[in-house]
């Protein structure tokens, strides 16, 4: 959206809040988001009208343009993301690139369902909870762009390896104690560790098809990312 359009809507009309309504994602299995709930407690949600299912916004008939929205808000347009979708696609395709888009910047299944189904290898994250999010709305490759730390946090992630044959899963390791606390956090039955390969250090499973993690080197107290 740019700023003309806003000064001169005639020019291009002011499109009801639709995406509430739009077609389902690929993928499926994205019922409980559009039951969620909004309310005032959302940011940019007029609060006079009340908890909604975010499935009942679209029949409301909001305006951004007459200013039915509180200000600041963020609009995604159809036809810009099928562009981009088909843009990943091709580009996907061509180079043979194994592309992982982050998923905590919108922590939107409809668009991780959409990223994956026009190519992109998996999601990444950045914290535990994202990841919950992200395998709620069955997401089945996952990247976790931080270390995890809590025993909890291991041993969810441990715990959901073992529980889902179809999770491959990967997480930052700037120091070797985190990939082996997620080894100690698994079930007795999944501590063997597997032969490192190419990729990373599998852990668990005799089919190869478990947690890896990637390790980060820097300078020294330092680090150059993912």
């Amino acid at each position: 959206m740019t700023m003309e359009h806003m000064r001169e809507p005639e020019k291009s009309p002011a499109p009801s809040v639709i995406a509430a309504n739009a077609r389902a994602a690929p993928g499926g299995g994205l019922e409980w988001v559009l039951d969620a709930v909004v309310d005032e407690s959302c940011k940019a949600w007029p609060p006079q009208l009340g908890p909604r299912r975010v499935r009942d916004i679209g029949g409301l008939g909001l305006n951004l343009y007459r200013g039915d929205l509180p200000a600041p808000v963020a609009v995604l347009r159809e036809e810009a993301i099928q562009a981009n979708e088909e843009w990943m696609r091709l580009f996907l395709a061509s180079t043979k690139t194994l592309l992982c888009p982050h998923g905590k910047t919108t922590m939107a299944p409809q668009l991780f369902a959409r990223q994956i189904a026009h190519g992109a290898w998996g999601i990444t994250m950045a914290t535990r909870h994202q990841v919950g999010i992200a395998r709620r709305a069955g997401v089945r490759k996952i990247i976790l762009a931080n270390e995890p730390v809590a025993m909890s946090d291991m041993q969810w992630i441990a715990a959901e390896v073992e529980r889902a044959p179809d999770l491959e899963t990967l997480h930052l390791c700037r120091q070797r104690r985190a990939g082996r606390g997620v080894v100690r956090s698994a079930a007795p039955a999944s501590r063997t560790a597997d032969r490192p390969s190419a990729r990373s250090r599998l852990y668990g499973r005799p089919d190869r098809r478990a947690h890896g993690k990637r390790c980060s080197r820097g300078g020294r107290g330092g680090a150059c990312g993912a």
